[in-house]
């Protein structure tokens, strides 16, 4: 279950792309913001995720300015580098969203060597 946070504590990476803009992605459930961080400013929200046997892993969803248009990233915590539970989180997150594997338009298991 996806949570709302102000502000990540740790740092996160790029591990999917979606093709769906970032306020049609949260719908109703979730607002978006105007943020900055050391790269750009960019629209989006950060989340504190339940992943069963670890702790609550932390998750941005943004859209920086130069990016393609209709999409968001997802971020997920550096610490977790294992591809195969990088492709389990990436799922849940796509389920928590309702999205479907025709709207992931890249992941990590793609380029694990990225």
């Amino acid at each position: 279950m996806l949570a709302p946070i102000d502000h990540l504590s740790v740092e996160v990476v790029p591990q999917a792309i979606v093709g769906r803009d970032v306020q049609d992605l949260f719908g109703d459930r979730f607002k978006a913001i105007e943020d900055k961080d050391d790269l750009d400013a960019f629209r989006g929200a950060s989340f504190k995720m339940s992943a069963g046997h670890r702790r609550d892993i932390q998750i941005a969803v943004r859209h920086y300015p130069g990016y393609p248009e209709g999409t968001s990233t997802i971020y997920i915590d550096r610490e977790i580098r294992d591809v195969t539970e990088i492709s389990v989180l990436v799922r849940q997150i796509l389920s928590e969203f309702n999205l479907s594997e025709h709207d992931l338009k890249w992941e990590r298991a793609d380029e694990p060597g990225l």
